[in-house]
């Protein structure tokens, strides 16, 4: 621990005194420097009040889209970084009381080159040449929208967090983009109301902006004001200025949302109107308190549209986190992040979180339990963001057992509250608080509570910490978790100290902890040079160890990736080699299926996995393209992964994930081999109506769902989906469903 504590201290001195920082200006200051003249520009964009009601269908001929000045000038990142783009973009842009409107030129010198396959909203625009908008409404250089879109007029937004500390990619707001191909390049008119983004109540609005444009065939990324390597998009406080907008509306105060959904079904496989049907309806409800602040309302919230998870063998003694899906918790769901540990490379492991909306809605045993009602607050009160969220869950009556058996209890309602606040420091980093609880039965009750900080200095070293305690009847002491991180990262070399400490009585029954009585410090190094011919656009080679013992300093879990080399080619294919030396203790037997138990006892053992990721502008493509993993001593033995996850292009309606997954595994106690297919077949008729077939099958768990989709979005912010649903559980039982769901929005 002493030896960690020292290298901890020493990376530190070393980050921000030892010459490692590359670009020295004040961060909050939106100034970048084009190498073409070697002039500092200040990128300022003024919105002009447009004299009628644009129109979105292309015409860019009006006087108010002439009388406003265009962003142009763009300057690529990759892969020349402070070039002049090789293709000309600009960007004018008008707005009335109500919304606030784009007209994008791209030009481009090989207009038949374009390319543009995707249809699909929320698919990512990367595949295809695009163009993003990033807006910081709030101009506090750590929150914005993201909105992008291709040639075809496909639609993809996110809602950014802390600079992409936290990333919502489940936000779908409403906005309208109509874009078309032309002899010269390609266009898009984009108009976002002002009820779909948050925003201050002054007269006068000065906003964070910036612009992005990918040209897919050359692998050529372009930026408007924030080009420089050591950022990404998401760091908004590089992002330019717009100004010129005044005396707006924020939209719609109240809007209703009403639902019906009929549904039928029978778990014999038998579908019967007159057996397993039901009809849910429901509302939601969305009141804007103040320009900043925002109520929303939930009564009978169904999520039968919702995709399913995908199917996974779980090779570990530790649960597997799944994201929320759900529309009613998405929204502003990263202001609930707490302690988070975004940009250390495994963002999806999910260590540990004190909130977790999936608890939300699941019984004792993981059983979904319908919601009776909900509420949520969010935004920004004197400088603080806030949010709140209280739901109610309905209780489960159990029907007598068969015969033999005894009567499972019932379980009673529950009802969930979280409460966070959080206040910006400094000017790029924040401290905050949560409390959460869960309320069942009276007696039994939990919560958990804690203050997390987050520190950003110079341009791009981040200190985080956090510091919880939960109570639970019936556990008493070593009931708190703590983290210290400190994470440096640019486009040559990155380094990464940290430190988890989990009780092993540290119980937030709101939360996501796969692991308790852990103590885990974590070292990463990572060297990413750039040859400057060739066809390789980027080397990283990264070494980094994972080191776990529990408070008895019984010594669990070591992983040292003692080497890992990614490839990045000009193409844009990636080649990644990772080489692991693993050792686990078991201090309990687990079952790694329900005939297979590993004893007790120490395991060493090594691996070697080879990745491609394929072009995104290719027809046949995927970042997890072709993966294969062999290991050599897994828990005795020895196990072998196979991964293919392509997608296939066939039209710019026709889209096609096949994902497959094999993993042979072969130990003293026995032997199996899973066989687990994802995979998604999705035709769009227009960007309107939307179908899409899902089939997920595993052959260890004999779990088998099929489901066929269709959306139509026959208004704004209003669908009507048809889903039919077919699966088989691992008992054996088959079941059958149709459901229907419409909403009708009302806005006031």
């Amino acid at each position: 621990m002493r030896l960690f504590q020292c290298l901890f201290i020493g990376t530190l001195v070393l980050l921000t005194g030892g010459g490692l920082i590359v670009h020295g200006q004040d961060s909050s200051k939106e100034m970048v420097r084009n190498s073409v003249n070697n002039e500092v520009d200040e990128r300022v964009i003024t919105a002009i009040k447009a004299t009628a009601v644009p129109n979105i269908n292309g015409d860019n001929g009006e006087d108010f889209w002439k009388r406003s000045k265009p962003a142009a000038n763009f300057i690529q990142r990759e892969p020349h970084e402070g070039e002049a783009a090789s293709e000309k973009t600009q960007v004018r842009i008008v707005y009335t009381k109500d919304a606030i409107y784009f007209a994008v030129t791209c030009l481009d010198s090989e207009p038949e080159k374009i390319i543009a396959t995707e249809r699909r909203r929320d698919q990512s625009p990367e595949k295809d040449d695009s163009f993003w908008i990033i807006l910081d409404t709030y101009n506090d250089h750590r929150n914005a929208f993201l909105f992008a879109t291709n040639p075809l007029g496909m639609r993809f937004d996110e809602r950014i967090t802390d600079e992409g500390r936290d990333i919502n990619r489940d936000w779908d707001g409403e906005w309208e983009v109509v874009a078309r191909r032309t002899t010269r390049g390609w266009t898009a008119n984009i108009k976002i109301p002002f009820a779909t983004l948050r925003i201050k109540g002054d007269r006068k609005q000065i906003w964070g902006i910036d612009f992005q444009r990918i040209i897919r065939r050359k692998n050529e990324t372009t930026y408007w004001s924030n080009f420089h390597r050591n950022y990404t998009f998401l760091n908004v406080s590089q992002a330019g200025k717009l100004v010129g907008i005044e005396d707006i509306e924020s939209g719609y105060h109240l809007r209703v949302k009403p639902y019906v959904a009929p549904r039928v079904s029978n778990i014999d496989g038998n579908i019967s109107p007159g057996q397993g049907t039901a009809f849910n309806a429901g509302v939601d409800v969305k009141y804007r308190i103040t320009p900043n602040l925002t109520a929303d309302f939930t009564v009978h919230p169904d999520f039968a549209q919702t995709d399913v998870d995908e199917q996974v063998v779980n090779l570990t003694r530790f649960p597997i986190f799944f994201p929320e899906k759900r529309e009613f918790f998405r929204e502003d769901l990263g202001l609930f992040e707490f302690g988070t540990d975004a940009g250390s490379g495994n963002r999806d492991a999910r260590d540990l979180k004190l909130f977790f909306s999936r608890r939300i809605g699941l019984s004792s045993r993981g059983e979904p339990v319908p919601i009776l009602a909900g509420a949520k607050v969010t935004g920004k009160i004197k400088g603080f963001n806030v949010g709140f969220i209280n739901m109610q869950t309905r209780s489960l009556k159990f029907a007598q057992q068969p015969a033999g058996t005894a009567k499972r209890p019932d379980e009673p309602g529950s009802n969930f509250t979280v409460v966070r606040i959080k206040r910006d420091v400094f000017a790029r980093s924040n401290i905050g608080a949560i409390f959460t609880n869960r309320t069942s039965g009276g007696a039994n009750h939990n919560w958990a509570g804690g203050v997390d900080a987050n520190f950003r200095f110079f341009e791009n070293l981040q200190l985080q910490t956090f510091i919880a305690k939960t109570s639970t009847p019936g556990l008493r002491g070593e009931d708190w978790s703590w983290r210290g991180r400190a994470f440096f990262d640019n486009d040559f070399i990155s380094a990464e100290l940290a430190h988890l400490d989990v009780g092993r009585n540290f119980n937030p029954e709101i939360g996501f902890v796969p692991r308790l009585d852990q103590r885990t410090s974590t070292a990463n190094f990572q060297v990413k040079p750039r040859p400057k011919h060739g066809p390789v656009r980027q080397f990283q080679f990264s070494s980094r160890i994972d080191y776990t013992d529990n408070h008895r300093h019984i010594l669990e879990s070591r992983r040292w990736h003692y080497l890992t080399v990614r490839t990045l080619f000009q193409s844009g294919d990636r080649i990644v080699v990772d080489q692991h030396k693993i050792f686990e203790r078991l201090l309990r037997p687990f079952s790694i299926t329900p005939d297979i138990e590993i004893p007790v006892g120490a395991y060493p053992s090594h691996d070697i996995r080879i990745e491609y990721q394929a072009s995104p502008g290719r027809r046949i493509a995927g970042d997890d393209f072709a993966q294969v993993t062999r290991e050599w001593g897994f828990f005795g033995g020895d196990r072998t992964q196979l991964k293919l996850n392509p997608e296939i292009k066939f039209s710019k309606n026709l889209f096609v994930n096949i994902g497959y997954t094999l993993d042979d595994v072969h130990v003293p106690q026995g032997s199996f081999r899973a066989h687990v297919i994802n995979s998604r077949a999705n035709y769009s008729f227009s960007n309107n109506l939307l179908t899409s077939v899902t089939i997920s099958r595993n052959s260890l768990s004999n779990l088998f769902n099929a489901r066929f989709r269709l959306n139509y979005i026959f208004r704004k912010n209003d669908n009507f989906f048809l889903v039919y649903d077919e699966g088989r559980g691992a008992d054996g039982h088959s079941r059958r469903a149709l459901t229907g769901k419409f909403t009708y929005t009302f806005d006031f």
